[in-house]
């Protein structure tokens, strides 16, 4: 992972929460929800964000099955990620567990006492699922340093 921002979207067929780190990878924040309906709009609102944060990395949260398998959901966003590709030259694009992002999401939301429960959800899972993937990667960096 390149220092600095990454972004992290978590797709879905109407909406796509997005979240972004801070400028030393380390602590997600939720950012924003964005409609998904237009593809094209969403791919053109997810550039401009990139280029006026300068992010270096963009995760994607990868709908995997309890079981591991590949679902319907999950070819949805592979689909989404080539076309991001297409449009975010250069900047790398790769794909994330959100197992239980949603559940999470709705936890934090509830124990926060949030009246707009259901517009914050999806960027909330999208936080989550970046400070997975942050820790995780933090994690190797401090290994390697060992």
């Amino acid at each position: 992972m390149a220092a600095g921002r990454v972004l992290c979207l978590d797709f879905g067929s109407k909406r796509v929460g997005v979240a972004m780190s801070d400028e030393t990878a380390t602590l997600a924040s939720p950012l924003e929800i964005l409609a998904a309906e237009n593809l094209p709009t969403l791919l053109k609102e997810i550039s401009a964000m990139v280029a006026r944060f300068h992010v270096q990395t963009v995760v994607v949260g990868y709908p995997v099955g309890l079981a591991g398998r590949i679902g319907p959901q999950a070819k949805k966003v592979e689909s989404f990620i080539s076309s991001l590709g297409k449009v975010l030259s250069g900047i790398p694009v790769t794909t994330w567990d959100e197992r239980f992002s949603s559940v999470a999401a709705i936890k934090a939301t509830t124990t926060a006492g949030t009246k707009s429960r259901k517009r914050h959800i999806d960027k909330e899972a999208a936080a989550i699922v970046l400070q997975s993937y942050l820790d995780s990667e933090n994690f190797k960096k401090d290994r390697a340093s060992e």
